[in-house]
């Protein structure tokens, strides 16, 4: 998704299993992660400076495999959307 300042919304799926928290700047700099417990602005939101507009329609892939590194241990849980937000 595009953010109204250029910046991008990623949603990726999460194995099963795996349960990953928020972030800010962890995995990268300018780099958040909004996963569970966290929300996300959704395409077709608006703001004075303009809309959240989407930029790939396809369906939101499995992952092949996790990052390195990640800040979050695995844990029970199910399949669902984690979004990562990174800005310009």
């Amino acid at each position: 998704m595009r953010t109204p300042s250029g910046g991008q919304h990623l949603y990726f799926r999460t194995p099963i299993g795996v349960q990953p928290s928020c972030s800010a700047g962890t995995l990268a700099p300018k780099v958040d992660t909004r996963a569970w417990g966290g929300q996300v602005v959704a395409p077709g939101s608006a703001t004075p400076d303009g809309p959240y507009a989407v930029m790939d329609a396809s369906p939101v892939a499995k992952p092949t495999r996790m990052a390195p590194n990640r800040p979050d241990a695995p844990t029970a849980g199910r399949h669902g959307p984690v979004a990562a937000h990174g800005g310009p």
